[in-house]
């Protein structure tokens, strides 16, 4: 597939195509015959004048994996691709030079092949845009991820690794990660490195967003193994235990208790009361229901393995059976809904750093993607909303 421009200046209805096309990005020309785009650039705005070189941006990934990650850099190289007036940036058109897209391996962290964070060291290489084809349907991530403890713990090592990027020209950093990585970035941006931040965890533990990315992907496979669970529960006729992820947030385990259908849910925000569970489980053994389901979040307490434990010593009408969804949450096809958040707050990253608005991080506000500054987000946990925990209690009475 090859789209040539034969006007002067493509159509204003032709570029949305252009840019949702991929293989169109390879082969454009403005003069009737296929021509290769250059590499990606640091551009995102042609309508500011820009120095002889101007920097590279970087995007760097830190902390955990979350399923759509790679989507969330896809926003960033695609805001680089065109302008508002469909025109590729001063320095892709033949113009002065620019620096490339991303980072393949670079600032240190633990070992790894393609890491981003790899012993203070590690090479630095561009990214074409070729390599992010076909990345939109896959989970993880395609640079790696990793953290380090020289850059959490040591000054020197925050100074070392901010001169290695000076070194590499870098002028601006898009950091995507949980509180962590937004940490870090804020430790860049009081350094004078120009740095925003995107929300990406599947904890959705980062206050100034709404969702972050990885959130939807990881409740959706959550709520698809707990179906599946309950068919194997009622068969069986047992108490079926199902831990998730999130830490020290509950928010995954009871949005997955709602969709689900579970019928008790324990998280850290509020104290588990395991003789009060085990007498409704038992209670419902006694009017013949087929099946218990608990949804534990991983930082509850009792754990989960505990309560099951508990359970099956109390020697009750029902057998506790633990399932331990673990890091399966992590990974697998985004969703839609992920794919999408991840594009736009990608995209919303370039615009701030083209703002010159350093220092934030852009989250999701309803539907509208807002700035908020780093220091309101660092070292800071969004707490869960005690309104979700009691809906997950009503419905959780109601037959099925």
């Amino acid at each position: 597939m090859v789209f040539t421009l034969r006007s002067e200046r493509p159509s204003q209805a032709l570029i949305p195509s252009l840019c949702d096309a991929p293989l169109t990005l390879k082969l454009i020309t403005l003069t009737g015959q296929p021509a290769k785009i250059p590499p990606l650039r640091v551009a995102a705005n042609s309508n500011r004048r820009r120095p002889p070189k101007p920097p590279q941006g970087k995007k760097r990934p830190a902390g955990g994996t979350y399923p759509p990650r790679d989507q969330a850099r896809g926003g960033v190289f695609e805001s680089r691709g065109f302008n508002e007036r469909g025109r590729r940036p001063r320095d892709e058109r033949g113009g002065a030079g620019g620096g490339a897209g991303g980072v393949r391996a670079g600032l240190g962290g633990r070992g790894g092949r393609g890491r981003v964070l790899r012993a203070l060291g590690g090479e630095l290489r561009p990214i074409e845009r070729e390599e992010l084809w076909g990345l939109v349907q896959q989970g993880g991530t395609a640079l790696g991820t990793g953290r380090s403890s020289q850059f959490e713990e040591e000054e020197e090592g925050k100074e070392k690794a901010l001169g290695r990027l000076r070194e590499a020209g870098v002028g601006g950093m898009v950091v995507i990660g949980g509180g962590g990585s937004l940490s870090g970035g804020l430790e860049l941006h009081e350094r004078g490195l120009p740095t925003v931040g995107v929300p990406a965890t599947i904890d959705n533990d980062i206050p100034g967003t709404e969702l972050s990315v990885g959130v939807d992907t990881a409740l959706n496979t959550a709520v698809t193994v707990i179906d599946r669970i309950k068919d194997t529960a009622t068969a069986q006729r047992r108490a079926m235990v199902v831990e998730v992820l999130g830490r020290d947030s509950g928010y995954l385990a009871v949005m997955s208790a709602i969709a689900g259908g579970a019928d008790a849910t324990m998280v850290p925000e509020f104290e588990a009361k395991p003789q009060e569970l085990l007498d409704l489980l038992n209670e419902s053994y006694e009017k013949g229901k087929p099946r218990f389901t608990v949804v534990v979040a991983e930082g509850a307490s009792p754990t989960a393995g505990e309560f099951c434990d508990f359970v099956n010593e109390a020697g009750g009408g029902y057998q506790a059976d633990l399932t331990t969804l673990g890091h399966i949450q992590s990974g697998g096809t985004p969703t839609a809904f992920d794919r999408i958040l991840a594009a736009r707050l990608g995209a919303a990253a370039v615009g701030a750093l083209a703002d010159d608005a350093s220092g934030v991080m852009v989250g999701l506000s309803g539907d509208e993607i807002r700035r908020v500054p780093l220091e309101e987000v660092a070292g800071e946990k969004r707490k869960l909303d005690p309104g979700l925990y009691r809906l997950a209690g009503v419905l959780s009475a109601l037959p099925e």
